[in-house]
């Protein structure tokens, strides 16, 4: 299991998103609260994000945890972000370490990242994988469920709007793999919106919440401040933007 955000809305800072607050990404990464299965988020971490002046998105990623990369921590505050999508990863055993394998994915114009897991991904990779478009296929560079889980999202983008995809996307993996457990949490954007959701096959939903403010998104893993946040509803996608939320049920 791993912690994750997303943010949506006026130009900040990377230190001000992962760095600073009472309960900021980087604390969550050593002093999660209502993480399981895990104890420590220590095995890389990741922000993709639109800055300002571009239309596509950048991306810093490290195999050091998010409280060790000294790097990070100098560069942060003077690196602004109109959306970004950051995780602390905590690896699945058995599914690869290394930059390859560190979330957020990026491709199509989105940033990604999956909390959670695919019980026993390894018996039903192939099947997974050969689900996947020529193109869809190419994204995919490391070994990892949350990699595979969005190729397929990014294949049904191709026929749906980006919300229905995404639960097309679970509906691909129930359907391929229907005995496993499977956990997912997922957020992403494309600079224009958040994509949230919390869903479970055969399983409790990892935790999920949403900052109630309308002048910016902000949706993690765990509250991240003292501002009022609210958990969201299991299975429904809802599509963020300053001042407008919409849910997208399967």
């Amino acid at each position: 299991m791993c912690r994750h955000l997303a943010y949506l809305g006026a130009p900040l800072s990377l230190d001000a998103l992962l760095l600073r607050g009472g309960h900021s990404l980087e604390r969550q990464s050593w002093a999660p609260r209502e993480m399981e299965g895990a104890l420590l988020n220590a095995d890389g971490f990741g922000v993709g994000f639109f800055a300002p002046h571009r239309d596509e998105p950048s991306r810093y990623r490290s195999v050091l945890p998010l409280w060790g990369d000294e790097t990070f921590a100098e560069l942060a505050p003077g690196v602004l972000a109109r959306a970004a999508i950051a995780n602390a990863r905590s690896a699945t055993p058995g599914l690869g370490g290394g930059l390859v394998n560190t979330p957020p994915y990026l491709g199509a114009g989105w940033v990604f990242s999956h909390n959670g897991l695919i019980e026993g991904f390894r018996d039903v990779e192939r099947s997974v994988r050969g689900a996947l478009s020529d193109d869809a296929w190419k994204l995919v560079r490391g070994t990892t469920d949350s990699e595979c889980l969005f190729a397929l999202f990014v294949d049904a983008c191709r026929e749906s709007p980006p919300a229905e995809a995404l639960l097309r996307s679970f509906a691909t993996l129930a359907r391929l793999a229907p005995e496993r457990r499977a956990l997912l949490s997922v957020v992403a954007t494309d600079g224009t919106q958040v994509l949230a959701v919390t869903h479970a096959l055969h399983g409790k939903p990892p935790s999920l919440y949403r900052a109630r403010r309308d002048d910016v998104v902000r949706v993690a893993s765990e509250p991240l401040d003292d501002d009022a946040w609210e958990p969201l509803r299991p299975g429904v996608v809802h599509v963020l933007r300053p001042g407008r939320v919409e849910e997208v049920r399967a």
